[in-house]
């Protein structure tokens, strides 16, 4: 009896103890695998619930240019005519970039044209392609929608941008030339050259028209004419001022007008036009020319010539005309003698002076303008005679 007992307290003792092994690996077996869990960053639901499907990579797209448009749907930024924009596409997957994808661009003008471009991706994710903005094409002014597309693991995917083209450093200058100097003063019958000249970058634009627009100082129309530009860019017109006529004298305006690149110029100048006053100037054969210059410097009994030339308010000679001298010697003594300009409108003589000193030399005319009126005018040169 007491060997049963025993027994049975034997047989409890074993299945109890295993018991509580057991339970002691189980215990042992799902700390484990929180620790695991944990160690791996992810907290497993294994323990609590059924494990969730596992989320695929994300595919990424992004278009931009040299300029700009890193981001989704961003602006590529602005450019001008002529310049040459460089599109690249960067597709990833996870963060990777995928590599011998074929990338299609969709370039859509602002005049409605659509150009298509492909390209491959690179070992780095990255496809580019070029678009040369030629006015030559079509028009480039305005906004340019482009896309880019392309299909990874059945996933069709697209991004796209904008950007702008405008045009800068377009220039139109305008001269007013006289005898191919610039000047901005001009005689009646004078001929008047309006050169224009176009440059977008400081480069010619050749086969340009300019538009030339000239108004008279009453603000009437004279001249309207279009002209197109040369190899060097440069356009021209000439016209003479009218004479005699009411409408010559004041001020004159002269306007260009040209479109570079969809941007219109327009540049305007004035320009005078003016009678001049009457003159007469005298000299000898070592100089004086100008108002009250002196005539140089003669020895005793040099012979000395003495010429005077009467100019009208345009400028020209006038023929014909009477010309009163005087000299005074060094003695204060004068003498007179009057003489008629010949066609040139020059008159003058010659004469030996043998006083020591400083001569003095009076030239007058009085002259009639067109106008009815009158004006006398008046030029002096002195000229020295030294012993030998």
């Amino acid at each position: 009896m007491y060997k049963n007992v025993e027994l049975n307290h034997s047989i409890a003792s074993y299945y109890y103890g295993g018991a509580m092994k057991a339970k002691k690996e189980i215990l042992f077996s799902s700390l484990l695998a929180v620790s695991l869990a944990i160690g791996l960053g992810v907290v497993s639901l294994g323990l609590f619930g059924a494990t969730p499907p596992i989320t695929p990579s994300e595919i990424v797209l992004d278009i931009y240019t040299q300029k700009g448009g890193i981001g989704i749907n961003a602006s590529g930024g602005i450019f001008h005519p002529l310049d040459e924009v460089s599109f690249y596409a960067y597709l990833t997957k996870g963060g990777v970039g995928v590599n011998n994808a074929t990338i299609t661009f969709t370039i859509k003008a602002p005049d409605a044209r659509e150009l298509v471009k492909t390209a491959v991706t690179n070992s780095s994710g990255v496809a580019s392609t070029l678009l040369s903005l030629l006015p030559s094409e079509g028009r480039v002014i305005g906004i340019w929608n482009v896309t880019a597309n392309t299909t990874v693991d059945n996933t069709f995917i697209a991004d796209e941008l904008t950007l702008q083209t405008q045009t800068e450093e377009a220039q139109l200058t305008l001269y007013s030339k006289r005898d191919g100097v610039s000047s901005t003063m001009f005689l009646p019958n004078e001929t008047v050259l309006l050169e224009a000249q176009a440059s977008y970058r400081n480069v010619s634009m050749a086969s340009l028209p300019i538009n030339f627009i000239i108004l008279n100082p009453f603000g009437n129309f004279s001249i309207e004419e279009t002209v197109l530009t040369d190899t060097d860019g440069v356009a021209n017109v000439t016209f003479q001022i009218p004479w005699p006529s009411d409408y010559s004298l004041g001020i004159w305006q002269a306007t260009a007008q040209a479109e570079i690149y969809e941007k219109p110029l327009n540049t305007t100048i004035s320009f005078e036009c003016e009678l001049l006053p009457v003159t007469i100037d005298v000299f000898t054969q070592q100089g004086g020319y100008g108002q009250n210059t002196p005539g140089g410097v003669f020895l005793v009994d040099d012979t000395v010539y003495i010429g005077a030339q009467l100019r009208d308010q345009l400028n020209q000679t006038v023929p014909s005309w009477s010309v009163a001298f005087e000299v005074r010697a060094p003695t204060n003594m004068s003498e007179y003698r009057t003489l008629w300009t010949d066609y040139t409108g020059t008159t003058g003589y010659s004469h030996p002076y043998g006083d020591i000193g400083t001569y003095i030399v009076y030239v007058t005319a009085k002259y009639y303008n067109e106008d009815g009126t009158d004006v006398i005018v008046i030029d002096t040169l002195t000229f020295m005679v030294i012993s030998p």
